[in-house]
């Protein structure tokens, strides 16, 4: 699993950093925790990471973790999770299940559908490619800490 997947470039930096300046980081996915936690590896037990489940013991089962009743658009709703956050957030995303939470978002990082739905949107965005570019655009916001 680890060998075909690939993990964006700085991504383990940018973690690091993240957790020397005290900075919550929490990894919300779409996805399914056993899939993310395969790739990760080892490391992913110093992630925080929010995602759909697999119950491989009752006919493997798959189980959304949040639903938004208000959408039914994803298995795992973003949005709600960021709604109970009681401070500003940042996010980082990519994909068609991040639009709603990146809207109530403090400063967004975007590529690919995000990043034309905020385009299209008229909303502000700092386009990314990789996590050296959004730890470059943060660290002077958190030299101290």
């Amino acid at each position: 699993m680890r060998k075909q997947a690939r993990i964006r470039e700085g991504f383990w930096k940018f973690f690091r950093w993240t957790q020397e300046k005290g900075i919550s980081f929490v990894l919300l996915s779409g996805g399914y925790d056993y899939y993310i936690r395969g790739i990760l590896g080892d490391a992913a037990n110093d992630i925080e990471i929010i995602a759909n489940k697999v119950d491989f013991k009752n006919g493997n089962r798959l189980i959304h973790q949040r639903e938004n009743p208000r959408c039914g658009e994803c298995g795992n709703c973003k949005r709600l999770y960021c709604e109970d956050l009681e401070e500003d957030y940042y996010y980082i995303g990519d994909g068609p299940s991040d639009v709603c939470a990146a809207t109530g978002a403090k400063l967004v990082f975007a590529r690919h559908h995000l990043a034309r739905y905020m385009k299209e949107t008229g909303q502000e965005y700092v386009p990314f490619e990789s996590f050296h570019e959004i730890r470059g655009y943060l660290e002077p916001h958190f030299r101290y800490g």
